[in-house]
């Protein structure tokens, strides 16, 4: 990711502070989680106290600890998390907006939810009988996360 520190190492720049709190070096951990836009949006999270026991050492120490630690949906909500961290960051410096890093984290998280809500009634894919009927299938949710797939069928194709 194009971060200030990133950047100095290829000697594009020589400035390395945050310009949007100007308190530290920015690199993608000040970036996802310790920018002002960041610290807002963990504030309202389900995952602050979490992230508070994670490695601070680099992102992939981080990231390899919170995959250990919570599983694959939480991972995607993290992901959309860090997503409208660094679009906030994107927003403030290239369009000189001051966008509202909580509500954009929640529409971003709202994406995935509805994502991983398609995604799990497109895994029932409809399908044709032997006889030509077309079966459309959706998802029920039979128990607390195993999806069912219920099967109508809707007409023969000839």
């Amino acid at each position: 990711m194009v971060v200030k520190a990133r950047l100095a190492q290829r000697y594009v720049t020589s400035e390395t502070v945050c310009q949007i709190c100007g308190g530290e070096v920015e690199n993608i951990m000040h970036v996802f989680f310790n920018c002002n836009y960041a610290v807002d949006i963990w504030r309202y999270s389900d995952f602050g106290d979490l992230l508070n026991d994670a490695p601070a050492d680099s992102f992939l120490m981080r990231w390899r600890w919170l995959r250990e630690k919570i599983n694959n949906a939480d991972l995607l909500k993290i992901d959309a998390l860090l997503w409208a961290s660094w679009r906030c960051r994107n927003l403030h410096i290239f369009e000189h907006t001051q966008p509202n890093a909580v509500m954009l984290a929640a529409n971003y998280s709202n994406w995935v939810a509805d994502h991983m809500l398609y995604a799990a009634k497109l895994s029932c894919q409809p399908h044709r009988t032997a006889e030509g009927s077309i079966v459309l299938a959706a998802t029920k949710s039979v128990a607390s996360s195993t999806p069912e797939c219920l099967e109508r069928k809707l007409f023969v194709l000839h």
